[in-house]
């Protein structure tokens, strides 16, 4: 009787195992996406809206994403696991590889025209900003802040002139900030850029524009080792899914601006006018990253020695 019941038991057990075993086997597996706020992200809340990885990728892999507030949150979800591939920052990526976040590009995302907006009259350069003054931009170490060193290093000598005046503010309280006359300063991208260039007292210092070529790149797409070797699949179809996106946006203007206006604020007929800007370019290929990386570790924004393109680009990128 005892080894009957012992029989069964087992049996049961193994019953169990297997139940788990498919459970387990069934099981998707998560890939979180990274993405944030403005004109530079269309492309990949494309690929999100249109569920374009789920459609190629198929039902083996749940896609979740996630919008954050900056590239040094960005950084924080790679570095801890819980982000795996992230539209960010090309300064912010160049920070995160230095600091040990172990991604690498896969492919370009966009270019935006980037300036210095000012309310204060009589302030055409850097040269008269004043030491009270406060400029108003995402975060330190971003794309806003490196590009204004490097205008303050063509200017004034001094990559670090402003740093003191620098304070973190997301985009859209700085924009409302300095059109309600609260700051005096904000590093403007897209949409905020183009909607401070229409209000009445807001001008450009034009200072950015002058030191960073049409076309460089704004926000890529990076991810993480372990993502690639866990999800090759997805990562296989990642730049596919990414330039389908981009040519999209480059041939679909009108439609897109329909799609997104309302999330960014502005009316379509807005949108497409800022789509149509020469400056506001969506593309796959990368340029200017590697001198990026070499002013930022010569003015020491980072602490590593020069880096190079095997550092920050994936063999199989673009």
């Amino acid at each position: 009787m005892r080894k009957s019941r012992g029989v069964v038991l087992l049996m049961a057990l193994v019953l169990v195992i297997l139940i788990c075993s498919s459970c387990t086997a069934g099981q998707k597996e998560e890939v979180t996406i990274a993405y944030q706020y403005g004109l530079a992200y269309i492309p990949i809340e494309l690929v999100k809206d249109l569920r374009m990885l789920e459609e190629a990728c198929g039902d083996k892999y749940e896609i979740k994403w996630t919008m954050l507030n900056s590239g040094q949150a960005v950084n924080e979800g790679l570095a801890a696991g819980s982000v795996d591939v992230a539209a960010i920052g090309v300064a912010p990526f160049i920070t995160g590889v230095v600091r040990g976040v172990d991604y690498k590009i896969v492919s370009g995302l966009s270019s935006q025209p980037l300036e210095l907006m000012t309310n204060k009259d009589g302030v055409n350069s850097l040269k008269d900003i004043t030491s009270e003054s406060k400029i108003a931009m995402g975060s330190l170490g971003s794309m806003q802040h490196i590009l204004l060193a490097m205008a303050c290093e063509n200017e004034l000598g001094d990559a670090h002139a402003l740093d003191n005046m620098v304070m973190s503010l997301s985009h859209p309280d700085a924009a409302n900030a300095l059109m309600s006359g609260s700051i005096d300063f904000h590093v403007a991208s897209p949409p905020y850029l183009y909607i401070e260039q229409e209000t009445e007292g807001i001008h450009s210092v034009e200072a950015i524009s002058k030191i960073w070529p049409q076309g460089n790149s704004f926000v890529v797409i990076a991810a993480t080792s372990a993502f690639k070797d866990r999800c090759p699949e997805v990562f296989e179809y990642l730049y596919t899914a990414v330039a389908e996106a981009v040519e999209y946006v480059n041939t679909n203007k009108e439609e897109v601006a329909e799609m997104y206006c309302e999330e960014q604020g502005i009316t379509k007929e807005q949108l497409l006018s800022y789509l149509n800007d020469p400056s506001c370019i969506y593309d796959c290929e990368t340029h200017g990253v590697m001198d990026l990386a070499k002013f930022m570790t010569e003015n020491g924004f980072t602490d590593e020695a020069e880096l190079t393109e095997k550092d920050l680009y994936f063999s199989e990128a673009g």
